[in-house]
């Protein structure tokens, strides 16, 4: 019998017919126990409620590409990612490989996870439950300091990008004044155009005014004077020839 129907067969009754087959007496280790969950294992994705369970994260999708490149690299980071960053390696007590371990327990009740898992413990000195507690805890503030620089790259974005929408508001701000200023400046030579334009067409009628009145003038004094000399012709012609 193997090492898992051995602990198995503690606390549920096991289906010879369904049970894997058994493996080499002497040679168990959780190693040879985590192949045969693997396979009771199928494709669970998430643990039971309760002791050892753990919620499956929806992750969001990756971060802007319009985001900074430091930025969206850190956003970007997986758990794996953080532990591998933070220096963890894969050991026998690591909580990732129990966290796997207990997924493949998913059909028991907490309790008997419990026992089970402390079962396999006891017949492998490879990892224990304080080590395996202490790995978790030490994963867990790795984790709390990935979301505290989170947090302080969000902020530090948020307040650079508040930064340019101030500034943007102030540009537009600078800019539609300086718009008015050459309006009103544009209105006034509109304004300077006009007068001007009126100016130049009242001195034109001016002098087209005084241009007819001293054609009259001019005239009317050629007109005299041309009737003078003419009634001074009529004046000698109607006296007669003179003598000779």
């Amino acid at each position: 019998m193997s090492l898992f129907r051995k602990i198995a067969s503690a606390f549920v009754e096991i289906d010879p017919k369904a049970a894997p087959a058994a493996a080499e007496p002497g040679g168990e280790t959780s190693a040879a126990l985590e192949a045969e969950l693997a396979a009771l294992e199928g494709s669970a994705t998430t643990l039971p409620s309760g002791a050892g369970s753990q919620a499956v994260v929806k992750l969001a999708p990756p971060p802007s590409a319009a985001l900074p490149a430091e930025t969206q690299s850190l956003l970007a980071l997986t758990p794996e990612q953080v532990f591998s960053e933070a220096g963890f390696v894969e050991t026998p007590a690591s909580a990732p490989r129990l966290l796997k371990m207990l997924a493949g327990l998913a059909a028991f009740p907490p309790a008997q996870q419990l026992a089970m898992l402390r079962a396999m413990d006891a017949a492998d000195d490879t990892w224990s439950e304080a080590e395996v507690s202490a790995d978790a805890e030490r994963r867990q503030k790795a984790l709390e300091a990935h979301l505290s620089r989170i947090e302080q790259t969000r902020q530090g974005r948020a307040s650079a990008l508040d930064q340019q929408a101030a500034g943007a508001q102030e540009s537009r701000v600078a800019t539609l004044a300086e718009i008015d200023r050459q309006i009103a400046e544009l209105m006034k030579l509109r304004e300077d155009a006009i007068t001007e334009c009126a100016q130049q067409v009242a001195a034109v009628d001016r002098e087209k005014r005084e241009l007819d009145l001293a054609a009259m003038e001019a005239r009317n004094r050629t007109l005299a004077a041309a009737q003078q000399l003419g009634q001074l012709g009529a004046f000698f012609t109607a006296g007669g020839p003179p003598p000779r």
